[in-house]
């Protein structure tokens, strides 16, 4: 288990339980991260503290399968990536942080650039934890 922990700033939605999250799990088919379902009972969603991250509430995750996410355009490898798998939880930095389920129950982060036109990148993050690790170096 991971000892990379969200350090939320204050944010007005209230948390989540436990079972919530589960339910939400079940529901779309898809096992968030142990750290970031930790955070959504710890705090629905917010900004993390001395970072540029920002985690949505859990009820606005949304697929890249959705209108919304039309214009996000995917090149190489990531072009034949099943949508529905692809999901968007928050933003850093102008990116669009998003979950790739595509090769499994651990997803890996991949990041819509919003400056260059939606596109749909790998940068190598592995995990959520290593994008937390990552934000928190960059501290």
């Amino acid at each position: 288990m991971s000892n990379v922990n969200l350090n939320w700033e204050p944010w007005p939605a209230p948390p989540l339980t436990a079972k919530q999250v589960r339910e939400w799990e079940e529901d779309y088919a898809m096992r968030l991260p142990a750290t970031l379902a930790r955070a959504l009972v710890e705090q629905n969603g917010g900004r993390m503290r001395e970072s540029e991250l920002v985690i949505d509430p859990l009820d606005d995750f949304s697929t890249l399968d959705e209108e919304q996410w039309a214009h996000v355009i995917a090149d190489g490898s990531l072009k034949d990536l099943e949508r529905a798998k692809l999901l968007c939880i928050g933003d850093a930095a102008g990116c669009g942080i998003v979950l790739d389920y595509n090769r499994g129950p651990e997803p890996r982060v991949l990041l819509v650039h919003h400056e260059v036109g939606g596109e749909l990148r790998d940068e190598g993050i592995g995990s959520f934890e290593d994008l937390l690790c990552l934000l928190q170096r960059g501290s």
